[in-house]
């Protein structure tokens, strides 16, 4: 058999996705393929299986974890749902991905920003909806 040649791909930056917008994630999901997220991570250390709600009507979040979204589905008994690559290892949740749910977004306040993407001089505190603030930073790098 001959080898294939290998090719090479250049990180020229990344698309920043519309803050709080499940559309416009969804359509990238989709269209684009994997998206890079922040999430409130906080609560996620017990997470063994199953579809995870623990954010759910939290009024403030932290938004202070970057993982990897890649799909989303519906659960029969459980509804729909984000299905999320974590970096904790294979031993984490169900073999290192976590079903996160995806229902109508609700809102909350990060009152600490700069603990996950937030920047010296930015606002004291932001808007971040879906369920553990998923939909409030989402990108996808642009490959050349």
């Amino acid at each position: 058999m001959t080898p294939i040649p290998a090719r090479q791909a250049h990180l020229q930056g990344w698309h920043q996705l519309k803050e709080n917008d499940h559309d416009d994630v969804i359509h990238a999901l989709a269209t684009v393929g994997p998206l890079v997220v922040g999430v409130a991570a906080g609560a996620w250390f017990t997470y063994s299986g199953g579809v995870f709600g623990g954010c759910t009507d939290q009024s403030e979040l932290t938004v202070n974890h970057a993982v990897q979204l890649v799909g989303y589905g519906t659960d029969p008994e459980h509804g729909d749902y984000w299905k999320i690559r974590n970096w904790w290892g294979s031993d984490w949740g169900e073999d290192g991905y976590m079903r996160l749910r995806r229902s109508a977004p609700t809102c909350s306040v990060d009152s600490m920003p700069k603990e996950g993407f937030g920047c010296d001089n930015g606002p004291p505190s932001v808007t971040v909806c879906g369920e553990c603030g998923i939909l409030y930073s989402a990108s996808y790098p642009i490959i050349q």
